[in-house]
């Protein structure tokens, strides 16, 4: 009644047998000739796992089914790839259990092996478009080569318009913010000619009254372009900030960065920028708690920054800058195992930079990493560091004077005088003479030079650094300037290493008075002048006049951001030395308590 082997399902059931099992019976002849073996030879020759297999269990797909050795001398990997897709799934579906899901006649299992064979999509398989474009490029393939080869270029110029299109609408936004700029930079400009002329006498204004009428004018001219207002802003700074008023340019910059974080909000690269110059300025003013507050800051922006912008070279390089500041920051403070982890966070961080800027940003690193070895009081390391960076900055023609001026100082500490002078030296040089501005540190740098040649005993030399150094300043920033100020105040010091008391007390008087007029009576270097003056005073013989001057110092010494604690001891032992020579003994004592309470730890 049945071949076992050749039976389906139905068969076995003895159910109504019809077409379907006739489409089953050729599925598995089918399966025979393909693969060399029948769809349930693996159940073994018992008549019971046989029938069980049929009902039960799935075929191996005829690709998978092919025997180690072929059929009909043709390898099985051919055969398999043969096999593998189409003649797979129409036999599969000739084979299925229920008859109602094979081919519903012999003609449609003839039709889908006829499409195997011409390439054609069969029927069994899933109308999938993905499957059609497949079998369709199987039967054109030249045709469709050349037609994609087309399509591609008809692709890719759609997309190169596309970018073209955006490239040229940025490009026309960009063109169109610079003549914004460039059209309120000059607006501006000619305000700031409007209010020179308002004062009656254009020769007679000085620049910083000048900029800050400008400013004043400022948010009126630009103040609904926010970019445009940040940039005038920080230009604005740059310029108080060469004629000397720090506090103004520190104030235009804070506003630059706030306002930056409300355009862009803080997780933008150009917030980040802004943040990092406002903590650069504060160490620079040497307001060591803001600036580590700003400069902690300016870490938890670069955290919150996309990734994509975090690891641009411009993030990592803004955030090295603040590292680096930060660092200085903790060694200043006396915590110098941050400043040492924080510095090489910033070396590993430029390690990351592009080539070029990595070579400029090694030398800072390195003295970097040198200033806080110094304060670790490993010298040698740093002296080696400061050479190496030294040579960089040569070998790239960029030589930071303040790496100069840095290892110099450190030579001073280490006695090597000679060297110590000739790096003081070559610092000054490199900013003077040829630069219509003496910059920064030339006021510094022409101090450390004038006490270290006062250390050595060469009092006539300090005096000449000094005079060169007021000469310079007077012309850059005028007369009665507060740089100026400062050197005036270390003539005065070096006139009093010299025992001429009267001179001193000259010169640092006149410092008191620049300062008071510049920064303000209450400014703490009018207090740490006000302390030397007293100084002088004290020598002097005039004892009322030394305790006043000591006395204003003290409010605005305490009150600073960073309290100058050396300063504070200085004021404190010149009361008790004062109230000594005054036999006021009971004075004397409690500033003496207070000189205990102040070198009592934390």
């Amino acid at each position: 009644a049945l071949s076992p082997a050749y039976a389906s399902p139905e068969q076995i059931r003895g159910d109504p047998v019809a077409i379907a099992s006739d489409v089953f019976q050729l599925g598995t002849l089918l399966y025979l000739l393909l693969t060399g073996s029948r769809p349930h030879d693996d159940a073994g020759s018992s008549p019971v796992t046989l029938i069980s297999a049929i009902l039960q269990e799935v075929p191996p797909l005829p690709s998978e089914a092919v025997s180690a050795e072929g059929v009909g001398g043709v390898p099985r990997q051919q055969v398999r790839s043969a096999l593998r897709g189409d003649l797979d799934t129409v036999i599969m579906k000739a084979l299925r259990k229920d008859p109602d899901r094979r081919y519903g006649s012999v003609a449609e299992l003839a039709e889908d092996l006829r499409r195997c064979l011409d390439g054609v999509p069969v029927r069994a398989h899933p109308d999938a478009l993905g499957y059609r474009l497949r079998k369709f490029v199987g039967r054109h393939r030249v045709a469709v080569a050349l037609g994609a080869l087309a399509a591609a270029a008809l692709v890719a110029g759609v997309v190169d318009l596309g970018i073209q299109t955006r490239r040229l609408s940025a490009e026309r936004d960009r063109t169109r913010l610079e003549a914004d700029r460039a059209e309120a930079a000059t607006g501006f400009l000619l305000d700031l000619f409007d209010v020179a002329g308002e004062s009656g006498g254009r020769d007679t204004l000085t620049v910083g009254a000048l900029l800050a009428r400008g400013e004043e004018r400022l948010d009126a001219r630009v103040g609904d372009h926010p970019l445009i207002h940040s940039d005038l802003l920080g230009a604005l700074a740059t310029a108080n900030d060469r004629i000397g008023l720090d506090h103004v340019a520190m104030r235009l910059l804070e506003r630059k960065a706030e306002e930056l974080q409300e355009h862009y909000g803080r997780e933008h690269l150009e917030t980040l920028r802004a943040v990092v110059d406002v903590g650069i300025r504060r160490t620079a003013a040497r307001h060591w708690s803001l600036a580590e507050e700003v400069l902690d800051d300016a870490r938890s922006i670069y955290a919150a920054l996309p990734v994509r912008v975090a690891e641009s070279d411009s993030a990592r390089a803004a955030l090295a800058r603040a590292l680096r500041m930060l660092s200085a920051v903790y060694r200043e403070t006396g915590r110098l195992d941050e400043a040492l982890k924080t510095v090489e966070e910033a070396i590993v961080l430029n390690g990351l930079v592009s080539a070029r800027d990595h070579d400029e940003a090694t030398m800072e690193d390195a003295a970097s990493l040198a200033y806080v070895l110094r304060g670790h009081g490993r010298f040698d390391e740093a002296a080696a560091l400061y050479e190496q960076a030294i040579a960089m900055g040569r070998e790239q023609e960029n030589l930071a004077p303040l790496i100069l001026n840095n290892f110099a100082s450190l030579l001073r500490a280490l006695e090597r005088f000679d060297e110590a002078e000739a790096h003081f030296r070559e610092a000054r040089d490199l900013q003077w003479p040829g630069d219509s501005d003496p910059g920064r540190l030339l006021d510094v740098i022409h101090m450390n030079l004038a006490w270290l040649l006062t250390a050595i005993g060469k009092h006539e030399d300090a005096m000449a650094v000094l005079r060169e150094s007021e000469a310079l300043l007077r012309a850059s920033f005028g007369p009665d300037h507060w740089r100026v100020a400062q050197v005036m105040e270390q003539i005065g010091v070096a006139y009093r290493g010299a025992g001429d008391h009267v001179a001193c007390e000259r010169s640092i008087a006149e410092a008191v008075e620049f300062y008071s007029d510049d920064l303000g009576p209450e400014h703490v270097w009018t207090a740490r002048a006000r302390t030397d003056l007293a100084e002088c005073l004290l020598e002097l013989g005039r004892l009322d006049e030394a305790e006043r001057s000591l006395l204003e110092a003290r409010p605005a010494l305490l009150q600073a951001i960073d309290p100058p604690v050396n300063v504070i001891r200085k004021n404190l032992e010149l009361l008790v030395r004062l109230c000594e020579r005054a036999a006021r003994p009971q004075d004397a004592e409690r500033y003496r308590a207070l000189l205990a309470e102040l070198d009592q730890p934390g």
